[in-house]
């Protein structure tokens, strides 16, 4: 039977509609949108795209890892008490879920890591931020203890170091009542750490600026100028860059 012209129109049509449909449900098309869009500094929508194609495919260890990941970017630019902890609790969330997906992974447990910090970082409750703390130094060990190179890990841990070393002595204290006390923390430790990662990812700006304020405790403001001026030229690629370089060129006018 031959078709009409316009029965073939609509036939076409609907075919290239359905096609339309499930490339849009495909995960890994999604996961490139979602990659293209945190590349134009939009977390918000590339978060929303990751959370699709997390629920389309629940095995999908990269998009709860990157839904951690940018729930947690959210929550440290949140303001008020309830949003940030919304933001942190869905971080935590979907890298407890990564995890599930695959317990050997170093990515899946710097998730967690990263889980923790938010949260030490964030947390009123001196007690409580102290867990975190401890949560945070153990996570990023295991993810260090499964690869040794791998340089997100080698940077939270590095930042550890450097939180313990320069929070307020009453969480320290209440570290060591609650807690039996905080591995001990060092400075030289954390710079080795974050130099590492330096080499291994030069364009992560977040070290860059951690490992200066780690030379500057060290009063070794030579090596934080240095670092600075190298944070400051770095290129823009991600959405929390903006003010991680702003308040580089800040430290490093301070030191000039």
């Amino acid at each position: 039977m031959r078709l009409s012209p316009v029965l073939f129109s609509f036939l076409g049509f609907l075919v290239f509609s359905l096609m339309g449909t499930a490339l849009a449900q495909d995960p890994e098309s999604m996961m490139s949108e979602a990659k293209a869009l945190e590349r134009k500094f939009r977390e918000d929508s590339a978060l929303g795209i990751y959370k699709q194609a997390f629920s389309l495919q629940p095995s999908n260890l990269q998009a709860a890892i990157k839904c951690a990941e940018l729930s947690g970017n959210m929550g440290r630019r949140a303001s008020g008490t309830i949003r940030i902890s919304a933001w942190m609790n869905q971080a935590q969330g979907f890298a407890e879920a990564a995890l599930r997906i695959d317990s050997n992974s170093a990515d899946a447990l710097v998730a967690m890591a990263q889980a923790a910090r938010n949260f030490a970082e964030t947390e009123e409750k001196k007690d409580k931020a102290t867990d975190y703390l401890r949560k945070w130094y153990s996570w990023s060990v295991k993810a260090l203890q499964k690869d040794s190179a791998h340089a997100r890990a080698s940077y939270l841990l590095g930042r550890w170091h450097l939180e313990v070393l320069t929070q307020g002595g009453f969480r320290k204290a209440t570290g060591k009542l609650l807690y039996g006390g905080l591995p001990e923390a060092n400075i030289d430790t954390a710079v080795t750490l974050m130099e590492f990662c330096k080499e291994k990812e030069p364009y992560f700006c977040a070290n860059f600026l951690d490992l200066a304020k780690a030379y500057n405790f060290k009063l070794n403001y030579e090596k934080a100028i240095q670092v600075l001026e190298r944070l400051v030229k770095l290129p823009t690629r991600r959405q929390d860059d903006v003010d991680i370089k702003a308040e580089g060129k800040e430290l490093l006018q301070k030191l000039q």
